[in-house]
């Protein structure tokens, strides 16, 4: 015959299937909190791939699951290639988004994001100073942000002289689902977003504990 042992500490009775119940729900809270310190890591986008000295209109880019395009029409976007005559230049390829387009990008296959930092520049060696206006969406297309953006104006295209500078987001730019930026007639580089935000000491004293009663209730057992 069957028989289950039974384990009475204090208040508390488990019989003998509890602790690899207990071991298990910790396993798999465990698990949902390790996905989400996956997402911890910063990505950096750096539209790389296109050749040195070309430029080519585009209707999309996609890049380590984030997608870019302008939903307001078409063929307004272009990958630039290093080393083009009048364009900006910082040894890589980037994106450049022209006079009145719209830039939208989004992670439909990712957790929600955080804005880290976007390097901008002018969109030619003439065009003036890039002034750019970014909002940023969260569910439900609350507003989670928006800033504007105003270039120094210096682009010397492959001259010595720094042509795309680094920007910084706030806190208020986290757990964005989508983004716009408008304006036009600027460039964008190495786009950086991060994960979630990490998870509660709370949630991790939770699967502490659910582990510990576990691992305590077999290791009575086979004593």
């Amino acid at each position: 015959m069957k028989t289950t042992k039974v384990f009475r500490s204090g208040a508390l009775t488990f019989t003998g299937h509890y602790g690899a119940r207990l071991i298990g729900l910790g396993v798999f809270v465990l698990l949902g909190f390790a996905m989400d310190c996956l997402a911890q890591g910063t990505m950096q986008l750096r539209f790389d791939g296109q050749p040195a000295g070309t430029r080519i209109a585009i209707w999309n880019y996609s890049e380590s699951g984030v997608e870019f395009w302008n939903p307001y029409g078409p063929e307004n976007l272009a990958r630039v290639g290093s080393g083009v005559t009048t364009m900006p230049d910082n040894g890589t390829a980037y994106l450049q988004v022209s006079q009145g387009a719209t830039l939208r990008f989004q992670a439909p296959s990712l957790p929600p994001f955080n804005l880290v930092s976007l390097d901008l520049a002018e969109y030619t060696t003439t065009s003036g100073p890039a002034r750019v206006h970014l909002v940023a969406y969260s569910f439900m297309a609350a507003v989670v942000g928006t800033i504007d953006f105003t270039t120094d104006g210096i682009n010397d295209s492959t001259g010595p002289l720094v042509d795309f500078e680094t920007f910084t987001f706030d806190t208020r730019f986290q757990n964005v689902l989508w983004v716009e930026m408008t304006g036009g007639l600027f460039s964008l580089d190495n786009l950086v977003i991060s994960g979630v935000p990490e998870p509660s000491s709370g949630g991790l004293i939770l699967v502490g504990v659910f582990s510990w009663l576990g691992w305590s209730r077999v290791r009575r057992m086979r004593l």
